[in-house]
């Protein structure tokens, strides 16, 4: 097998491809049996063929064969001494060193490789040389400083080697021989950056790399590099220096007119936003973004535009994402769809197809679904072609089935069930098209769900059978996710019998039961949770103690914290409806056991008979009894679970002074127990707080709501983080009616941060808007109208995306009062603006009156508008 260019040429295409091992194989073997060159030609492909073999083959373990491949090539190569072949054979020898880049060798291999290193610097040091090898000579140099810091010589002396590198290279022209020199300065500045007394000489090298960087486009990633390690390293006002530094970098021209200059510039703005303080960032980052959508969204370069428009939208636009849903990430995608509004390139069809839906998506995510729905239905005008495109397809059936879920959001439901009944067939699977089954799934979900809200079961039936049919045994978990959350939603919902959720749920366990997706699998968990409730709510025992036992058997070990929840929950259960151990025994504390369940039974069928007194005379014997105080934990529980119960009555009969001491008797914490003791704890401390606070003790009350956040921090347990919740909304409350503005304010502020962590639901989002609008009335006392608006839009923003009645009503008053806020900040034009919205907000549900009320104030604000301008 003879070396020429064209084994080269194949050999290189294997290694391009992955195969380095068969490459290393078929070079190693040529070169075995190969006969000494002739010819300059054929010394030159030899010594290529060395070269390669040990850029691809060498490791920690082989490098001891790199002296015998250069031996050999000296010895094939002996016969043609020339200029070319002497170049050649110096580029091979390289590759003996800088194959240490890519490896993690020990000590020893390190210190071979550094000696080699010096060596052929030594060897080829003639100023003279060719500017080939003066290339090479300067690569093993800057390895060889490399190594030597890594091996831990003095840092001076290794900053000296990289500058007396830096300086013999000093008036070369050679752009390559120019970016080693800077290299060799940039990491002389990091070493001596680590010297007690080497900051400033480090700084002012950092400096230099970065001004002569700037004319060398090869050098372009390490003046990013420069330009961070200084931002990192200098003092005083970190904002003004990184944005005038930053200005500087990203200021230059690309050094490619491609999609990889594009992301070398992007790539440093990532690192610069870093850099920037967390409480500046997001303003920094829409500014930038904005600037960088004005300079390069009309760039002749279709493959930049496309990287700038996948950068936006990995950056604001995921879909599903919080970080997608922000008023700063609509501006950001609306200003990038305008200005690529008049793009018609292929290349970037796929992502501007993306971007538009993103701000639709956005923009009814920010509580305009009016709007939203009209940005998705432009879609199809804009991409007419969308359904037939392989690289549309997909997407644009996600924006369809986006548009569906708002077109429901407004009120126009038999729109939205049409368009999901379209989705299956519009996007069935064709040849040559990618596969939209998982949106068909999805719309099919959707689809039997909206046709149950709205009580046409027999068409939902249908709907979900074809789901079933069609996915529940799919491939992609995703799509067999859609199945089961069909069948979960059909026994969750109120809208249908109990024997349809009971079968709904034994369906599941027959098409689910053993499916090993971590999302099935969670709802499996609860669906055998909710059978246990149900069998042990019927009496049956027995029934619910197997259930519990099959889903800890089942999903006992799992990580998800979802399902070890439930799992908790589960063996809770078993430990209620199992027969604790005093129960069973013979002893004074048993018959006391037997006695106190049986009573709280008593009170129980009392209570749900209506004969509260004597309920609470019952509970009053067991929470007063004079015996010895129980010691076993069942025993305590009993008597807890008195003094909870007894407490819900004394508080729904606004007994005060009493559920004071009922309540403070069951709040003392006891970690011994179990989450029904918690539970219990939580609620006591829930009605000591009111009790005290009707009792005129505000102060005490404030303590106790305190005590109870800090008590269910970190809980899941949802009854226990209801309460949380419950108790720093009155908390901000008591402080606002106590007259106390600024602490008050804190207070709505943290019952909104912890809620965010729960998940959304009528009583949190009404809560979440009373506290928003309770928070804009004091802003508006201390004349923050600016912070009041924005408190006026989560209001809006909420009702928006859960059009709830108790919700709506609010969010009426708060679209005038945003209004307001406007014109108090003598913005008029943004007042005009709301006040011509509300006009058009039918799914808020103005009245007549309001409508009118809008318009006319509507006109004066434009009159306002006018005589600003």
């Amino acid at each position: 097998m003879s070396i020429d260019a064209e084994f080269l040429a194949f050999v290189r295409v294997l290694s391009d491809g992955g195969d380095d091992e068969q490459a290393v194989e078929l070079l190693s073997a040529a070169l075995a049996d190969a006969p000494p060159a002739r010819t300059e030609p054929e010394a030159v492909a030899l010594a290529e063929a060395v070269g390669l073999l040990l850029r691809l083959g060498t490791t920690p373990e082989t490098y001891p064969l790199a002296a015998e491949h250069l031996r050999r090539l000296g010895e094939l190569t002996a016969g043609v001494p020339t200029p070319a072949v002497r170049e050649a054979c110096a580029l091979a020898e390289l590759e003996a060193i800088e194959w240490i880049h890519g490896a993690d060798p020990d000590a020893i291999v390190l210190v071979d490789v550094l000696r080699a290193a010096e060596t052929y610097a030594d060897r080829y040091g003639d100023p003279d040389e060719a500017l080939v090898i003066r290339r090479a000579r300067s690569e093993a140099l800057l390895t060889a400083g490399l190594l030597a810091r890594h091996l831990g010589r003095p840092s001076n002396d290794v900053a000296r080697a990289f500058e007396h590198l830096a300086l013999s290279l000093t008036g070369e022209d050679d752009p390559r021989l120019r970016t080693v020199r800077l290299q060799a300065l940039y990491e002389a500045s990091k070493t001596r950056l680590g010297l007690d007394d080497g900051r400033a000489e480090s700084l002012e090298l950092l400096r230099r790399v970065i001004e002569e960087a700037k004319d060398l486009p090869d050098a372009r990633p390490l003046l990013h590099r420069s330009a961070l390690l200084l931002l990192d390293a200098e003092d005083g006002d970190a904002t003004q220096s990184i944005r005038s530094l930053a200005d500087a970098v990203l200021a230059l021209p690309l050094t490619e007119e491609t999609r990889r200059g594009f992301a070398l510039h992007r790539a440093f703005l990532d690192e610069v936003l870093l850099r920037v303080p967390e409480e500046e960032r997001e303003a920094e980052a829409e500014a930038r973004h904005r600037a960088l959508i004005d300079r390069f969204g009309g760039h002749p370069d279709d493959e930049l535009r496309d990287g700038l428009l996948w950068a936006l939208l990995l950056r604001y636009g995921r879909q599903g994402e919080e970080s997608s849903r922000t008023a700063t990430a609509l501006r950001v995608l609306a200003h990038a769809d305008a200005v690529f509004a008049g793009d018609r390139s292929p290349v970037t069809v796929a992502a501007r197809l993306r971007l538009a839906a993103r701000v639709a998506e956005a923009t009814a995510a920010l509580g305009d679904p009016v709007r939203a729905v009209a940005l998705s239905e432009d879609l199809a005008r804009r991409f007419p072609d969308a359904e037939g495109d392989p690289q549309l397809r997909v997407p644009f059936a996600l924006a369809e089935l986006e548009r569906a879920l708002r077109l429901d959001d407004v009120g126009r439901r038999e729109e939205a069930r049409a368009l999901l009944a379209s989705i299956p067939v519009r996007f069935a699977v064709e040849d040559g098209l990618p596969d939209a089954s998982g949106v068909i799934a999805q719309a099919l979900y959707w689809h039997g769900r909206l046709l149950r809200e709205a009580g046409r079961l027999t068409e939902s039936r249908a709907v979900i059978e074809e789901l079933l049919g069609r996915f529940a045994t799919a491939e992609d978990p995703r799509q067999r996710a859609q199945a089961a959350n069909s069948l979960f939603s059909l026994w969750q919902s109120p809208d249908v019998s109990p024997e349809d959720q009971e079968a709904a749920r034994a369906r599941f366990g027959v098409l689910f039961g053993q499916d090993e997706d971590p999302h099935i699998r969670g709802l499996d968990a609860r669906r055998l949770l909710r059978q246990a409730t149900d069998e042990a709510e019927r009496g049956r025992k027995d029934t619910a103690v197997a259930l519990l036992n099959s889903l800890v058997a089942r999903h006992g070990e799992s990580s998800e914290a979802d399902i070890r929840d439930t799992v908790r929950l589960a063996r809770e259960n078993l430990g209620i409806l199992s027969v604790p151990a005093v129960a069973q025994s013979d002893s004074a504390s048993g018959a006391r056991y037997r006695d106190l369940r049986a009573r709280l039974d008593e009170a129980d069928r009392a209570v749900k008979a209506g004969h509260l007194a004597h309920a609470e005379t019952v509970l009053r014997s067991i929470t007063d009894d004079g015996g010895a105080r129980p010691t076993d934990q069942a025993t305590v529980l009993l008597v807890l679970a008195a003094l909870d119960a007894l407490g819900g009555l004394l508080e729904d009969a606004g007994r005060w002074e009493e559920l004071s001491l009922v309540a403070g008797r069951a709040a003392p914490p006891r970690p011994d127990l179990d989450t029904r003791a918690a539970r219990i704890n939580a609620r006591a401390h829930l009605r000591l707080a009111r009790a005290q606070a009707q009792l005129g003790d505000p102060s005490s009350a404030l303590n106790v709501y305190d005590a109870l956040d800090r008590f269910a921090d970190g809980s899941q347990d949802g009854d226990i983080v209801s309460a949380r919740e419950t108790a720093l909304y009155n908390r901000a409350v008591l402080l606002d009616d106590l007259g106390d503005v600024h602490a008050a304010l804190v207070a709505y502020d943290r019952l909104l941060w912890v809620q965010q962590a729960s998940a959304s639901s009528p009583e949190r989002r009404l809560r979440a808007v009373k506290a928003l609008r309770n928070k804009s009335l004091l802003l508006d006392r201390l004349a923050l109208f600016a912070d009041s608006a924005a408190a006026h839009r989560q209001v809006l923003d909420i009702a928006g995306a859960a059009p709830e009645p108790a919700v709506l009503q609010r969010a009426r008053s708060s679209a005038f009062a945003l209004a307001t806020c406007f014109a108090q900040l003598g913005d008029h034009r943004s007042a005009a603006d709301t006040y011509a919205w509300i006009r058009t907000a039918h799914h808020f549900g103005f009245s007549p009156d309001e409508l009118r009320e809008a318009a006319n104030l509507l006109k004066l604000a434009q009159k306002a508008a006018k005589r600003q301008r």
